[in-house]
Order: structure tokens, then sequence, then C-alpha cells
């Protein structure tokens, strides 16, 4: 399963369906948690994948002393979508939207916590994808 490309095709459905549903002007105007919910919701549904929206960046560390630290250090921030397999989260996206005329607010600190989230976990591999 190529789920970078899954994700943006389940986004672009989704900014399509709250457009037409909600008649809002442009993309920015779609709340991102409701993108979330709507990729995670149709990840589950159509394609059984143990997926949610809105977890917390904690949740992918393991180690419950790492964990612990991290708590602090991450609060509350959350990854819009995360993938679990056997419980474990595996896999942290963050979605985007983008108009054209306008730049996508947060991209710069989002790879800035997955950065340091990374390096609290260096043996789980973290990967990001930027599509369109």
């Amino acid at each position: 399963m190529d789920t970078a490309k899954l994700v943006v095709d389940l986004g672009t459905e989704a900014v399509c369906h709250y457009r037409e549903q909600l008649a809002v002007p442009n993309e920015t105007a779609i709340n991102e948690i409701k993108l979330s919910r709507w990729v995670a919701d149709k990840l589950r549904a159509q394609h059984k994948v143990d997926a949610c929206a809105e977890v917390h960046y904690h949740d992918f560390i393991i180690d419950p002393a790492l964990r612990a630290n991290s708590i602090g250090e991450f609060g509350s921030c959350r990854a819009d979508i995360a993938i679990r397999q056997d419980s474990r989260v595996i896999t942290l996206i963050e979605l985007k939207i983008v108009d054209e005329g306008r730049t996508p607010l947060g991209i710069v600190s989002d790879c800035c916590r997955i950065r340091r989230l990374q390096e609290r976990v260096p043996d789980r591999k973290i990967d990001g994808y930027v599509g369109g």
C-alpha cells in the first residue's frame, strides 16, 4: 500500500466533499480536524487500516521513561492522523491544506517537531511525505 498516495487521494476527496457540503469559498476555510477525521475514517472503512485522528506525538514513543519526558516537550501537540499496527503507533501523518496564493501553515513547526521526535526514538523510523 502506498500510504502517501492514499492519504493525498483521500485528503483531496475530503476537500472536495467539504467544499461542496459547506459551500466554502476556498480550501483554507475547511477545518483541518474535519479533514483528519474524514481521512482516518476512510482509511479504516475502505482500506482496513487502523487509523485514528488527532493522536498525541508522545504516543509514538514506546519506552516509558522517554515517553514521560516527552510529554513535557511535546505537550498537547497532536499528529493529524496516526496509523497503528498491533496497538502501536507506527506512522504519524500531518495534513496541510494548500491553496493557491497562500502557504500552508505550520509546515516548519511540524517538521521541527517530527525531527525532535525522531531524535528521541532513533530506533523507530519516521517518514515524511509531501503531496498535492
